[in-house]
């Protein structure tokens, strides 16, 4: 196939409890057949979670993402939709994986979380 995709950018919104879409995020990748190899929070407001996931896999992710409260941006939709078309059309047995990352904003009326990073010392 010569437009398969190979990097999956996937953008939500979670307007709930923080903890709850922490959860949700990392369930994402997980039931899908995926696995997280590394994450970042951004205070209390945003996390991106860096995951690889064999190609007969991806298609997968729409529907978690769906069976959880996350909004996803058009583009990521669009995106989404595109894969699992590619992967359910696909005659390809591709043991390939696809890396991607899941970046989810966190909208709640928190203060932003501090956190102190200690001085380097070199």
């Amino acid at each position: 196939m010569s437009n398969e995709i190979s990097f999956i950018r996937i953008n939500a919104v979670a307007k709930y409890n923080r903890h709850d879409a922490i959860d949700d995020a990392k369930q994402i990748i997980t039931t899908s057949g995926g696995w997280v190899t590394d994450y970042r929070m951004f205070s209390n407001r945003s996390l991106c979670i860096q995951f690889e996931i064999e190609w007969e896999d991806a298609f997968r992710l729409y529907s978690a993402i769906q069976l959880t409260p996350m909004k996803l941006t058009e583009e990521t939709q669009t995106l989404l939709e595109q894969l699992a078309n590619q992967t359910n059309n696909s005659a390809s047995s591709s043991k390939k994986d696809i890396r991607g990352t899941l970046q989810v904003t966190m909208i709640h009326d928190e203060p932003d979380m501090i956190i102190e990073v200690p001085p380097l010392e070199l």
